[in-house]
């Protein structure tokens, strides 16, 4: 039996086809490869056009088939077809100007393969299912190379006979059961396309953007409010909304202050966003501006001093207006004097459950005329988000979670550094040499202090630069602190450390870590007991009637233990 490329015949309302289709299928041998509904497109006169079928033999070559069905009329050499259910006439091409249009296609097609196939024989014919031909013979046209209604119940010798013909007139194919598979290749290929990771990651980009555009409408409110403090989880869009704040009062020539904690995520706004009239600065850069301290002082102290300086009445405040971002690193007392000395736009964004360098309760927060709550992540995949959130104990009615998925979160057990080094590198490894990820969309954030971390006492990592910041061609390793306001594309959290889970501060600092995550998130965990799996089990919230064990904890917290060889 023949193959027949598709198994069913098109669906191209031609009874003819079908009829053709089923008289190939029951009688043609496995010599021969049969094509239905081949359609194509050329660079000649002809721009496009179909084979009804494409016949491959193993030896012979190919045939090119055109079958008319139905009513069929030729008058003067124009050729006319009636419709059988409106009995509509209309002009129609020659039935064996179409075979060779095709059959002129296939030879480009054959030609232009590398290498070409030059050895093998394309001929056509005519094929007339519902009449037997008893009419005089158009010049173009020949017995071998006409089929008719009879043609139905032995094509084979038909078929046969055509190529016996086009080899008399031309040559006789000449390939091997190679050149076979390539002809059968060219005429149908068969692939399968799988997104590369990168190309996931770049749709997810593009949702991403989608989802902060819609959020930054906000700000078309905020237009009418001079004060407000704005709240949201990790991921909420607050530090893109404060830029597109920045940017508004910007452009009107007003000089603004842009305020926040670290060094890191001050270089990559300032480096990423240089908006006329509005000036980056952390807390400590600001203080330099005002007053003499001791970097070991505490931030408290710090600010403390600075909102006395400012209060003086000889003490000049250059900024009409301030944005603040990841506010809730400073206490009521700086951020009221802030508050107070500004003219024009005061903007405090904050999230509470990031809370590191305060005790206090956030009076400013709670004393502020205008609040406005963000609970639409638009930074992470759902999985990162839903990890993120659970260390915590949050919940959807605190935020939505994005309806952007991405890959599961993966949780890495190790007994000691040189096991976690040697998973590291290889992950970071496959990213990199796969193209999945560019050295600056890498980054490894430590639980520890910058220097005591696992990368603490390394320069490089695969063989790229390590940097505190988010540099092009480096892989960045930074503390949690350190990278608090950020994101990256593919994050390692690493030097996790159970028996501490039962710390509120540290799974505030766990939370804060996998919310740096948009696309990817890994979790090292070191040295992991079952009774840690236990405690922590009981720190996440009043589970008492559950099984607490690895299994509960890694479901509980969304994320997926794996193992590498």
């Amino acid at each position: 039996m023949a193959l027949m490329i598709p198994d069913n015949p098109h669906d191209n309302n031609s009874e003819g086809e079908f009829e053709v289709f089923n008289s190939l299928k029951a009688h043609l041998n496995d010599d021969f490869t049969v094509f239905h509904s081949v359609r194509w497109i050329s660079s000649t006169s002809k721009p496009q056009g179909e084979a009804d079928f494409l016949i491959l033999h193993k030896q012979k070559g190919i045939l090119i088939i055109e079958v008319k069905s139905g009513y069929l009329e030729c008058k003067e050499r124009k050729w006319f077809q009636t419709n059988r259910k409106t009995n509509e006439v209309f002009e129609i091409n020659n039935p064996m100007h179409q075979a060779d249009s095709s059959k002129f296609k296939f030879i480009e097609l054959l030609g232009n393969a590398n290498p070409p196939i030059k050895k093998c024989l394309i001929g056509q014919a005519v094929w007339f299912p519902h009449f037997e031909w008893v009419f005089p013979m158009p010049p173009d046209y020949t017995n071998e190379i006409l089929f008719d209604q009879k043609t139905l119940d032995n094509p084979t010798h038909a078929i046969e006979a055509a190529f016996d013909f086009h080899s008399r007139n031309n040559f006789r194919s000449s390939y091997n059961s190679s050149d076979f598979n390539r002809l059968r290749f060219l005429i149908a290929p068969n692939f399968s396309a799988v997104p590369s990771v990168r190309t996931n990651f770049n749709n997810r980009e593009r949702l991403f953007i989608s989802l902060t555009r819609d959020q930054a409408r906000i700000m078309d409110f905020l237009d009418e409010q001079k004060q407000a403090v704005i709240s949201g989880c990790a991921g909420t869009g607050k530090t893109m909304l404060a830029l597109e704040k920045a940017n508004r009062l910007g452009i009107k020539n007003e000089d603004t202050l842009f305020l926040c904690y670290n060094i890191a995520l001050k270089k990559h706004l300032e480096s990423n966003n240089p908006i006329t009239h509005v000036y980056f600065k952390t807390i400590f850069e600001l203080a330099d501006d005002y007053i003499d301290y001791d970097p070991t002082m505490h931030l408290n102290e710090v600010t403390d001093n600075l909102a006395d300086k400012l209060l003086c009445r000889n003490c000049k405040w250059p900024y009409k207006n301030v944005i603040i971002d990841e506010a809730q690193d400073f206490n009521s007392f700086f951020l009221e004097t802030l508050k107070d000395i500004t003219s024009g736009c005061f903007y405090a964004f904050y999230d509470k459950n990031q809370i590191i360098h305060q005790d206090d309760i956030m009076e400013w927060a709670n004393n502020a005329e205008c609040k406005l709550t963000l609970k639409t992540n638009c930074r992470n995949t759902k999985e990162i988000a839903r990890t993120s959130a659970r260390n915590i104990g949050l919940d959807s009615e605190t935020f939505n979670v994005t309806r952007i998925s991405g890959d599961s979160v993966k949780a890495i057990e190790y007994q000691n550094p040189t096991e976690s080094l040697k998973y590291l590198n290889k992950l970071v490894m496959d990213l990199l040499t796969s193209g999945s990820a560019k050295p600056e969309e890498i980054v490894v954030l430590t639980m520890k202090n910058l220097s005591s971390g696992l990368l603490g006492n390394k320069s490089s990592l695969c063989n790229k630069p390590l940097s505190q910041f988010l540099e092009k061609g480096s892989i960045c390793y930074n503390s949690i602190d350190g990278f608090k306001g950020l994101e990256a594309h593919y994050l390692f959290l690493v030097d996790v450390f159970l028996p501490d889970y039962g710390k509120i501060e540290y799974r505030n600092k766990i939370y804060i870590g996998c919310s740096r995550a948009k696309h990817n998130l890994v979790l090292f965990i070191e040295k992991p007991l079952e009774e840690d799996f236990e405690s922590a089990i009981t720190a996440i919230g009043n589970l008492t009637k559950i099984k607490k064990n690895r299994t509960t904890f890694y479901r509980k917290i969304a994320a997926e233990p794996i193992t590498l060889k």
